[in-house]
């Protein structure tokens, strides 16, 4: 789990569970990368879900799982989904949570951000950036 603490004026310290290393991060460059749109108070994993359906047991990724209390968001992320396989590889694991919080892909190669038939809220990677896709 990768959890961001206190904002003090000049830094935000940013430590990883799986590691003791902490890194402070300038405040201003933390808010340049993602804008506003991920408080401090928020944490950020990454996901695994398991893939049961061929009779063998598969662990799939989800790239970010943003937590919030008890609000939920599950971000893939990828460049281009130019084939079938490519997008069944990224969606696939957003498909097998199988709950109803809200599910994204932040990709490059939509010129308009849209909903597709599952749910799942297509992006592009610009206005996700630029804070202008809404996520909570």
């Amino acid at each position: 789990m990768i959890a961001a603490g206190r904002r003090s004026n000049t830094f935000v310290t940013i430590s990883a569970s799986s590691s003791s290393e902490r890194f402070d991060v300038p405040n201003d460059s933390t808010e340049t990368a993602r804008g506003s749109a991920f408080p401090m108070a928020y944490s950020v994993d990454v996901g695994m879900v398991c893939d049961r359906t061929s009779g063998s047991k598969v662990q799939k990724e989800i790239d970010f799982v943003v937590n919030d209390a008890d609000k939920k968001i599950y971000i893939q992320s990828a460049f281009r989904m130019d084939t079938d396989q490519k997008e069944f590889s990224e969606l696939s694991s957003l498909m097998l949570t199988k709950d109803f919080f809200k599910k994204i892909v932040v990709r490059m190669d939509v010129p308009h951000n849209y909903y597709d038939d599952n749910g799942i809220f297509h992006c592009n990677l610009i206005d996700f950036l630029l804070d202008r896709v809404e996520l909570f």
